[in-house]
């Protein structure tokens, strides 16, 4: 079994709360370099992935390696009740906030993880930019469709 489906097992098998988000991350930390090596077939249409629907109108977890270039940036933007980051190589700048005057930055280097939970559902949570000054790998777990967050405007 590959690592990214050892992972993906792992994740569907677990409630989506804090001690199994950290455990998690521990665990992909460890595992590192066969998650990053893990090849996707030549014909896969979504590189890097490791699991969850493409349906965005179907609940349920997504995860996800994203290869970042140096100087790329997302909006800024929302995500579902549960998201964990997990830096495999390079680093990340996390800019939490709801617009630039009031944001705050966390910094994730090689084996640092964030994770944030919200009490409620929704998918209104955690506004934040992503930023990356050096070519970075890192890997994104969410409880849900990311893509049925909101992007907000900078």
């Amino acid at each position: 079994m590959s690592a990214r489906a050892d992972l993906w097992n792992q994740i569907v098998a677990r409630p989506f709360d804090h001690e199994t988000l950290t455990e998690l991350a521990a665990w992909v930390i460890e595992h590192r370099e066969a998650l990053m090596n893990s090849v996707d077939g030549p014909s896969d249409p979504r590189p890097g992935w490791v699991g969850g629907s493409d349906d965005p109108d179907r609940p349920g977890p997504r995860c996800f390696i994203k290869h970042w270039l140096a100087g790329e940036c997302t909006e800024r933007h929302t995500h579902p009740s549960g998201m964990l980051i997990v830096v495999l190589e390079g680093s990340l700048d996390v800019d939490e906030g709801s617009d630039r005057q009031n944001e705050q930055r966390t910094t994730l280097h090689r084996g640092e993880w964030h994770i944030r939970l919200a009490e409620e559902g929704g998918f209104d949570h955690f506004p934040h930019v992503i930023r990356c000054d050096h070519d970075s790998i890192s890997l994104h777990l969410y409880s849900d469709a990311p893509s049925r967050g909101q992007t907000l405007s900078c």
